[in-house]
């Protein structure tokens, strides 16, 4: 018990450590901000205090992503200004402002196809399908799957183009249309396996059990789940492991009956 308790205090006191230690990195670029000229090396400063802010506090990476972007857009500075745009879609979809999420995420698009960005033009057309996912536009949140896969998949970045169509199959497993999104964690799951991503091995494999388990294909599911728990397990992903589980412990409950 006394050991518990001294590992619980070490995380607290690491994690307030590790909380202190970015405050005081963020003061300091405020502080160098303050004092910046008007030049490209503010803009990135804005930039990195907009991404070291806590996800919990989205109207103040806003109000400095807002800055950065006007600064960068004086400047034509097209790099930071895709990127502040990002952040600006980002951050209003964490307020559930999807339209002014969805408006900055097209013009970051539109920045990212003039700089001839290939693989941040995949991810700003997944986070519009995910945005769009999210508000139940399905068949717009595909169209903007699709278009990333095709780009990622010409371009060449393996690791996101699995993601994506694990986003996909998650539209099609919303849609209750398993054989598509059968198809789309398949393919996800042989790009990650490939390049031996255990994390992305374990996201796969757990949406197939799901997917075998709605079926009633039990054996199947089974199956999924245990390589999923594996590869979980290797990769050290608690939600993984969490997940496989629950599956294991549903199909114990089915297959008892």
């Amino acid at each position: 018990m006394k050991l518990l308790l001294t590992i619980l205090l070490l995380c607290l006191y690491l994690a307030a450590g590790a909380q202190t230690s970015r405050q005081q990195r963020i003061d300091s670029m405020r502080l160098a901000v303050a004092q910046a000229k008007e030049d490209t090396a503010k803009v990135h400063l804005l930039m990195q205090i907009a991404h070291s802010l806590p996800k919990t506090n989205p109207a103040e990476k806003i109000r400095y992503a807002h800055q950065a972007l006007a600064l960068a857009t004086k400047l034509d500075d097209k790099k930071e200004q895709a990127d502040a745009y990002r952040v600006l879609g980002k951050n209003y979809n964490r307020q559930s402002h999807y339209n002014k999420a969805l408006k900055n995420y097209r013009r970051a698009l539109q920045v990212e196809t003039e700089r001839g960005d290939a693989q941040n033009e995949g991810i700003v057309l997944v986070r519009m399908g995910l945005v769009y996912n999210k508000i139940g536009y399905y068949n717009k949140a595909l169209n903007n799957f699709e278009q990333a896969k095709t780009i990622l998949e010409k371009a060449g970045y393996p690791l996101l183009l699995a993601n994506t169509n694990c986003n996909i199959g998650w539209v099609y497993l919303k849609k209750t249309d398993y054989m598509q999104a059968h198809d789309y964690y398949t393919q996800a799951l042989e790009l990650y396996k490939t390049n031996d991503c255990k994390s992305g091995i374990a996201t796969a494999c757990n949406q197939l059990a799901w997917i075998y388990l709605l079926q009633k294909d039990y054996g199947k599911a089974e199956e999924s789940a245990l390589l999923a728990l594996a590869a979980a397990r290797d990769a050290q992903s608690k939600p993984g492991m969490n997940e496989a589980n629950e599956i294991l412990l549903q199909l114990q409950a089915l297959t008892k009956k």
